[in-house]
Parts: structure tokens; sequence; C-alpha cells
């Protein structure tokens, strides 16, 4: 008795066990062949059926398009509207309505009768496109998540870097006014710029500033970077900011 429950128990797992199996074959093997080159991302892009399954992906391409044309003073694609839409509104009746419905007739017709017959796969079609339904939309709400993360770091990281242009431009202003000024420049000795006595110094948290060279009174070369290494990561431009002071030109600083 106890074998036999068991046994139907077991059962009861094996559709969701042959699903899953099913699905992490045939998503590894997409995703493999897509990483290493053998599928281009563009057939996801351009697929009809990939295009049903995240009907997001269709909204932002049609918005994106508007966007360009109105920036470039076309006028809106009613076509590209209409296609947009209805590719949208049918991902959103499959997965919402369509799934569901064929997910409990399969379930009941297998709670009904303990041999598989043709309703079965049914299920199979319903539970199927719910679960890809439920991964795909985490997966972009999670892409979201880490997009909208890494956006407010890159702009905060280049937010310091203008930050950290401002001060050096203000440490370069006082440094070649002491060459130009300073009492050793009268006495044909060249004067040694040190940070800590200029004007604009302070002890910046955010910062790191040094003077890499001094080429008597002449030539005095700033280097500066970002202290915070979760900022220095965000940026899509070069780290180290550097500035090459020439009092004795006509062009003052060089970045």
């Amino acid at each position: 008795m106890f074998g036999k429950t068991n046994q139907a128990e077991s059962k009861k797992w094996m559709p969701w066990v042959n699903l899953m199996l099913l699905l992490i074959v045939i998503g590894g093997g997409l995703f493999i062949f897509t990483v290493s080159g053998l599928i281009n991302t563009n057939v996801w892009m351009n697929n009809p059926l990939f295009q049903v399954i995240i009907p997001s992906l269709q909204l932002l391409t049609y918005s994106s398009i508007d966007a360009i044309n109105q920036f470039g003073g076309y006028s809106a694609d009613s076509a590209q509207f209409w296609k947009s839409g209805l590719i949208s509104a049918a991902g959103l009746l499959i997965a919402i309505i369509l799934a569901p419905w064929l997910f409990v007739k399969g379930y009941f017709a297998m709670e009904k009768s303990e041999k598989p017959n043709k309703t079965v796969s049914v299920w199979y079609i319903g539970a199927a496109v719910i679960i890809i339904s439920i991964m795909v939309a985490s997966s972009q709400i999670t892409m979201n998540l880490i997009q909208n993360h890494d956006m407010k770091n890159r702009i905060e990281a280049n937010r310091s870097m203008d930050e950290l242009r401002g001060v050096m431009i203000g440490l370069s202003f006082d440094a070649a006014q002491q060459l130009i000024l300073s009492p050793d420049a009268d006495d044909d000795a060249t004067p040694e710029v040190r940070l800590e006595s200029l004007p604009s110094f302070s002890e910046w948290d955010k910062f790191e500033i040094h003077i890499n060279e001094q080429l008597g009174d002449s030539v005095l070369t700033l280097t500066g970077t970002l202290r915070d290494k979760n900022l220095v990561q965000a940026l899509t431009q070069r780290s180290t900011v550097t500035m090459r002071i020439t009092p004795q030109n006509d062009t003052l600083i060089h970045f």
C-alpha cells in the first residue's frame, strides 16, 4: 500500500521533473550557442516568438525608434506602432490568459486519469509558457535594477571626476601664481611647489592629488584620481586626471 502511495506521489512529480530538465537542456544549449558566437544575438531580437515572449522588448524597440525619428524631425511610423502593440498584446494574452488556462486544463486531466492521454501535452505547454514568462520577467526586473544601479554609480563617478578637475584647476592657478610671484624667482632660484603650501589645498576624502614632476619654474605636472575604487570601476573614461602647468607659456594649463 505504501509502495503504491509513494509511486503515485513520485508520478505526480515526474511531469515537473521532465519539464524542468527540458527547459534546462534547451535554455542551456541556446545560451552556450549564443555566448560562443554560433548563434547571433540579433536572431533572438528579430525572432517573432522571442518578441512575443518578451512584450516589453517590442515596446522598448518602438519607443527607441520613435525617439530617433522625433529627434531627426520625422513623423512617427503608424505601422511600427501597430506591430509593436499587437505583438505586445499577444504576448500578454498568452502569458496571462492562455497559458494558465492550458495549465489548469492539463492538471485536472492528469488528476482524473492515472494514464497519460493527449491532454497531458496541454499541461506541458501551459507550464512551460508560465515558467518561461516568470523567468523572463524576473530576468528583466533584475537587469533593470542592475542597470539603474550601474547608471547611478556612473553618474556619481562622473560628477566626482568633474569635482576633481575643478579642484585641480584651482590648485593649478595657485601653483602658477607661486611659481611666478615667489621671492625665490627674483633670486634666479627655482621655487619648490608643495601642495600643502597652496591656498586651495585641503585634505580631500574623495580625491588623491599629488605633484608628479616639476621642471624648474616652467613646468609643473599634477596628477589626481578618485579614492573610491567602486567609483573608479564605474567610470567609462580614464580614472586619472593629469594637468601640465606652464606659467611661462600663453596656455597655462594643458590636460
